[in-house]
Formats: C-alpha cells, sequence, structure tokens
C-alpha cells in the first residue's frame, strides 16, 4: 500500500498523532515519514538497532526513533535531533512556531501525541473481532452483503469484522437497527429476542481476552450496544 502524498494526522491542538506500538510496522511513507494504515507516524523510542537517512534515525522497521530528552543538540531540515538523531518530541500542546507545517513547542520540541485506534489491538495478527456502527461501509441490511447500510432507521443483516480476521457478523432471527444518540453517535440497538453471530473463533492459542464494548440498559429491558 502507497500512502505518498496522504496528510498525516494531527489533533485539535496541531499536535502530530503517532502510534508508538513496537508492533506499527509502517505500510506506507509519506515523504519518507513512516505511516500506519490511518496516516499516523510510527514511531519507537529504542536506543539499539537504528540507523541514520539524512540525519534522522530509524529502526530496521522503518520506525522513526524519537526521544523527550532535551534540549536538540542539532537540527535536521528543520527537526531538532539529539546526538544519535532522534528526533526531541513533546506532549506539550503550544506551538511556538510552524516548521514545514510541523509544530515546535517552546522548548524546541515538536509536539506530537501517541494516539490509538482499536486496529492497534490487531497488529501483530492476534485473534479477535472488531465491530464499527459509525463505519456505514462495513453493515448491510441484507444478510448476504449486497444491500449497503446509508442511514441510521435501518436493520443492520451483516457487519464486517475490521480487524481482519473475517469474522463478520450476520443477524439470527430478528436484525439489530443502526440508531444514532442525541450526541451523533451511531450504535446497534438489540432487541429481546435480536442477535448476531459470526463464525468461529479460535482462541485456543491463548488464555487471555479483551473485551471493549459500550452498554445501556434501558427500563423496557433492551440492551443498546453502543
Amino acid at each position: 500500500m502507497s500512502l505518498n502524498g496522504s496528510m498525516i494526522l494531527t489533533d485539535t491542538h496541531g499536535k502530530l498523532l503517532t502510534t508508538q506500538l513496537e508492533g506499527a510496522v509502517p505500510v506506507g511513507f509519506n515523504g519518507g515519514t513512516p505511516l500506519v494504515q490511518d496516516r499516523r507516524i510510527t514511531v519507537t523510542a529504542s536506543t539499539s538497532g537504528l540507523w541514520k537517512v539524512a540525519g534522522l534515525s530509524y529502526d530496521l522497521t522503518g520506525r522513526l526513533a524519537i526521544t523527550t530528552t532535551g534540549p536538540p543538540k542539532n537540527w535536521v531540515a528543520g527537526l531538532p535531533v539529539d546526538m544519535n538523531g532522534r528526533v526531541f518530541v513533546s506532549e506539550d500542546p503550544v506551538m511556538w512556531y510552524s516548521q514545514a507545517g510541523i509544530p515546535i513547542t517552546l522548548a524546541g520540541a515538536v509536539s506530537m501525541g501517541a494516539s490509538y485506534a482499536p486496529g492497534d489491538l490487531f497488529l501483530n495478527d492476534e485473534e479477535g473481532v472488531w465491530y464499527d456502527p459509525s463505519d456505514f461501509s462495513t453493515m448491510f441490511q441484507d444478510t448476504g452483503g449486497t444491500v449497503p447500510v446509508t442511514d441510521s432507521g435501518q436493520y443492520v443483516g451483516k457487519i464486517l469484522d475490521k480487524s481482519g480476521n473475517g469474522h463478520h457478523a450476520i443477524a439470527m432471527t430478528t436484525k439489530p437497527m443502526l440508531l444514532q444518540d442525541e450526541v451523533g453517535l451511531y450504535y446497534l440497538e438489540f432487541g429481546i429476542s435480536t442477535g448476531m453471530e459470526s463464525n468461529n473463533i479460535d482462541f485456543t492459542s491463548t488464555d487471555k481476552l479483551t473485551m471493549w464494548a459500550g452498554v445501556r440498559k434501558f427500563f423496557s429491558g433492551v440492551l443498546t450496544y453502543l
């Protein structure tokens, strides 16, 4: 996959968004900057196994090496670096000036903040599922996956697994309905006899399981999964 020409993600303060998971191998590069699937910069805090490219240090998988120890010892293409070529970064969102679109703080560091997404849980081919009712491209009104969901108020017969494991869920007897709450978040509303099922998920290789779900119980006894 090529990410050349893609914009690097920033938060509301202008901080560059990164992922520092050591399993986050770049899937593409933007002007030499290693990026993961959703265009966040993939970085490492490692001090070994580094090599320099144009004055900046990277590890053997292509992740950009960073350090939180300042002040900077040198500047490479406007970026503050230490003597090993690691970029000096800070969580400080206060920007002093912008260098080629990169926010620099009063301390002379790149304003950079680590962020995480559900997809980070599956960077190393971990087993599991990820269903996202806010992503319309993953939902279909029929169980065969031919009629896309286009708006809230529609029934969902099939929802795709975004983990990459292929455990897509199919409605059983009664389909859940896609709804939107008062702040604009989408969710699936399940009734008493409503359910969805996927193919078998093999967890025999691990004794640990993490589950993230938002659940709200109404007085009527209906469970709403966010």
